[in-house]
């Protein structure tokens, strides 16, 4: 069972890649004139989109070097958490 939802969620990234994926990654079918309000700001529909898109990769990255700053110091505050 370990190994089934993994290679299910591939597979389903992959088809869905295949069939629309591009597309969509690509912004293929936004209006260049679109436009979107968000607190009060307008942004064109394709800024918003990239906008969103940076900010999960600085949440993904911030995240990440949470984790590793925390794992690097665990050790420091003088209890070894591994042995524990």
């Amino acid at each position: 069972m370990k190994w089934i939802t993994p290679y299910y969620l591939v597979f389903m990234l992959g088809a869905w890649l295949v069939t629309d994926g591009w597309q969509v990654i690509a912004l293929k079918h936004i209006d260049p004139a679109a436009q979107v309000t968000f607190l009060s700001l307008e942004f064109s529909q394709i800024t918003f989109i990239w906008l969103v898109r940076a900010f999960l990769v600085a949440a993904i990255l911030f995240i990440n070097f949470a984790v590793w700053w925390a794992w690097r110091n665990r050790s420091s505050q003088g209890v070894d958490h591994a042995r524990a």
